[in-house]
């Protein structure tokens, strides 16, 4: 397969203008502490605002056609290559983007429609459905998923429809486990609650998303008064020691705001990757086992290649010791103030219309922190970002190709590269202890073809990088494809993933290769 992007041209973005907890730009009327932070002043204004993007499934990359998508009261369908497209939409520094979809867990994302960025450019991926069960409702039912700790647990005649009324026949029992150690975004929203009025960012240790529907496929839930017992699959990721207790939150769909309900229990198996929070809830959405951090302010800028400072620029620092996100926008001088959790490994990156900057790694202390050199966004950016599971405990990138001296170069881990000399291409993350991520940066490409590969560098096979799962999305300039390893791993440990052709304009060619080795 090969898709062709002309140098300069933006396609779909996955990540732009997302809105998280605590951040802000460094103008005098954007918030920077840790209430709102991203109070943009222009709230009360009116404008035609529109989101727009893509529906693909996570784990393959195909577009999902027919998802119902919705923002702001307004509802539309994505077309058969899963596009869609809501305007006449008013400004909001919060404003919601709902996906669903048959067969796949709700999606929701929460974006910033300004006088900046009036249009904003979104992507959904959806993860499928993991479990579906048909149950008695009359009956009490215990519905488990194998090779998971996630568990419902429902009583006789505790479920209702819409109308408050017990469904006829039997009912099917969907959930889907939400683990972001491997990639944050998978959650609903931003991460965000309210304590006592004001936003606060949390950390999940686990999640998962429950739906009941009847056989019509109406949706169904529990009755006034009823409860369930559930079991979240433990995603720890601090590296400390879990702790034994853990607040429910459930996500709220209409605000995009975690919503704190209830109480969790730690059950220890012996093993934290079969260990769960055990807690009682009184409806079904998405909840997620979480804690408030505490947190501290990174300041810094974005700029182009020529070093020229970019507003309406996001900016993202995603944990790499802990699960959470959080985001902020450039003000006029490229400045940025993001939050991010205090005394903790950070990765932050920027996003201009889907195309990505470099990404650097910041260890925080206690108290805010300036980074020193500004994230760069090229006009020809290509963005590499590979993510796994538990096990190999170590899988690698590569990507090697022709210099424009009539040389070549091999970016990996023990030659990183250089985004400021040749070959302006580098392994920004280097991921050795499981999940990822690995981020290639790539910021200009001399002709010819360059080679993208996966190597399992544990050479460990239970799983392999097909039962990990391993999965890489491309980003090249907005345009977005995601690539999961084909069939005939045995015991190969070198996965040949696509190549970028590059013409004599500059312009970029993606060919799938697919290939072991």
């Amino acid at each position: 397969m090969r898709t062709t992007l002309s140098k300069g041209v933006i396609f779909l973005a996955l990540l732009f203008s997302l809105v998280a907890c605590g951040g802000g730009s460094d103008d005098d009327d954007t918030n920077t502490g840790t209430d709102t932070g991203t109070d943009t002043g222009t709230d009360t204004d009116t404008g035609p605002g529109s989101v727009f993007g893509q529906v693909l499934d996570y784990s393959s990359g195909s577009a999902i056609s027919g998802a119902v998508i919705t923002v702001a009261g307004q509802t539309t369908t994505t077309d058969s290559s899963g596009q869609y497209n809501i305007s006449n939409l008013q400004y909001d520094e919060r404003t919601v983007v709902s996906a669903s979809a048959g067969d796949y867990a709700n999606q929701t994302r929460v974006v910033s429609i300004s006088t900046v960025e009036s249009s904003v450019n979104l992507s959904l991926a959806m993860l499928g459905v993991d479990h579906s069960e048909m149950i008695d409702p009359t009956a009490s039912s215990t519905v488990d998923m194998d090779g998971s700790a996630a568990n419902v647990q429902l009583t006789a005649n505790s479920i209702v429809n819409a109308s408050g009324v017990a469904p006829t026949g039997n009912v099917e029992v969907n959930f889907t486990v939400l683990d972001a150690r491997q990639d944050p975004q998978i959650m609903p929203g931003d991460y965000c609650t309210e304590v006592a009025g004001e936003v606060a960012s949390i950390e999940s240790y686990g999640a998962m998303t429950i739906t009941l529907e009847d056989a019509e496929g109406n949706p169904l839930n529990l009755g006034d008064g009823q409860t369930s017992t559930i079991r979240i699959p433990v995603a720890d990721q601090t590296g400390g020691t879990t702790p034994a207790t853990m607040p429910l939150y459930y996500f709220n769909e209409s605000t995009g705001i975690w919503v704190e309900e209830g109480v969790a229990t730690l059950v220890h198996t012996g093993d934290i990757s079969t260990s769960y929070y055990e807690g009682v809830v009184s409806h079904f959405s998405s909840w997620n086992a979480d804690s408030l951090y505490e947190n501290v302010n990174i300041n810094g800028c974005v700029q182009n290649v020529s070093g020229e400072p970019i507003t309406g620029i996001t900016v993202t620092s995603t944990g790499d010791d802990y699960t959470g996100t959080a985001s902020a926008t450039t003000d006029s001088e490229g400045n940025f103030s993001v939050v991010a959790k205090a005394n903790a490994s950070v990765f932050l990156a920027a996003s201009n219309s889907g195309a990505s900057s470099n990404t650097v790694t910041v260890n925080t202390g206690s108290t805010d922190l300036d980074v020193s050199s500004c994230l760069v966004i090229s006009d020809t950016t290509v963005t590499i970002t590979l993510s796994w599971g538990e096990r190999p405990l170590d899988v690698d990138s590569h990507i090697e190709g022709p210099l424009a001296d009539d040389g070549s170069y091999h970016v990996y881990y023990a030659g990183k590269g250089d985004l400021d000399q040749s070959p302006f291409i580098s392994l920004d993350v280097d991921d050795t202890n499981s999940y990822g991520p690995e981020v290639v940066t790539g910021l200009s490409f001399s002709e010819g073809t360059h080679l993208y590969s996966v190597d399992n560098y544990s050479e460990t096979f239970d799983p392999g990088m097909i039962g990990s799962p391993v999965r890489v999305e491309l980003n090249l300039n907005g345009a977005v494809s995601i690539y999961s390893p084909p069939a005939g791993e045995g015991s190969f440990t070198m996965w040949n993933v696509f190549n970028l052709i590059v013409d004599s304009a500059g312009n970029i060619t993606v060919e799938t290769v697919g290939t072991w080795e």
